[in-house]
């Protein structure tokens, strides 16, 4: 998993257990083999309702931003016929187990940089392209306020007249987790915050890359936030670019853990959740390029409607 370039924190054992255990979803580790040779890991989760099962690489309301295959580091070493052959025999054998489950509906959404969905639209998903900014950290801090768009550079200014800071979270979960919920609620962001249980499990077991905190402006807390890191990418997760009360407080966090973990030696920053238009206003601004995920999806004609109903109620 670490060898592999396709392989995120969200594939780590440890990780897809706590996302069983808190989604309500069985998880299915699939390895895929070319031989002797695993090609491919690919972890899927299933659930049945009222007869009808449901596959998806992450679960839906898990707040995880992808999940789904892992190709071997062997895969980008190959020519491009051999990459080909691969890719279409880790989809044929991926379907092959699908259909053992009968699954009426099937969600996966990639990793980032990867690319060749042509297999999935062969194999009849629908395919969505998702969007991320990565803002490299490899340059001197000076330099990447340079790069930045001079409206963003007015909004820093203005955040560090403000009495700004941010401080860990304590262990209170619960309270963490209202405090993103509200946040949520306040800046109109249709996103459910995980459950308290889901975040502490998810610390205990990676202290070292997921973090929780809360930005304060004076003593009011402005914003809670979690952010994680893993192989040198440190990506905002949850709360940060929703700010409910300006993007000064929004452009303050991200200057400010910019700075920390370029000098921690990280080579990237992600801006997540850049497929929004209302969101990249902003997010444009740090004058990065984008990178790219895939949605893809496919259901049958019973498994349609379920997700219909579904939606239906979630919109009620």
């Amino acid at each position: 998993m670490d060898e592999s370039a396709y392989g995120t924190l969200f594939h780590k054992w440890d990780f897809l257990r706590i996302i069983e255990k808190c989604s309500g979803y069985r998880l299915y580790p699939y390895g895929i083999y070319r031989g002797d040779e695993l090609v491919c890991l690919f972890p899927v989760f299933a659930r049945s309702a009222m007869g009808w099962v449901t596959i998806a690489s992450p679960p839906p309301n898990m707040a995880i931003p992808y999940l789904g295959l892992v190709m071997s580091p062997i895969y980008d070493k190959l020519r491009q016929r051999k990459k080909e052959s691969y890719l279409n025999h880790v989809v044929e054998e991926m379907e092959a187990e699908i259909k053992k489950l009968h699954a009426g509906s099937i969600s996966i959404t990639t990793v980032n940089g990867f690319v060749d969905m042509r297999p999935f639209k062969w194999s009849g998903y629908h395919v969505q392209m998702q969007y991320s900014y990565a803002v490299s950290l490899k340059q001197p801090a000076d330099e990447i306020l340079n790069r930045f768009d001079g409206k963003l550079k007015g909004l820093i200014a203005e955040a560090e007249k403000l009495p700004l800071s941010i401080v860990p979270a304590d262990d209170d979960m619960g309270g963490f987790c209202k405090a993103l919920a509200s946040h949520y609620r306040r800046s109109g962001t249709p996103k459910a915050a995980p459950s308290p249980e889901f975040l502490k499990e998810v610390i205990s077991a990676f202290p070292d890359n997921v973090k929780i905190c809360y930005l304060r402006n004076g003593d009011q807390i402005a914003a809670p936030i979690v952010y994680y890191q893993y192989k040198g990418r440190f990506s905002f997760w949850l709360g940060w670019g929703i700010s409910d009360s300006g993007l000064r407080n929004d452009a303050y966090v991200a200057w400010s853990f910019i700075r920390s973990k370029q000098a921690e030696g990280l080579a990237t920053l992600e801006l997540p959740g850049s497929g929004q238009r209302e969101l990249c206003y902003f997010k444009s601004m740090f004058n990065a390029p984008l990178e790219y995920h895939f949605s893809i999806r496919k259901s049958d004609l019973l498994g349609s409607i379920a997700g219909s109903l579904r939606h239906g109620a979630a919109v009620s």
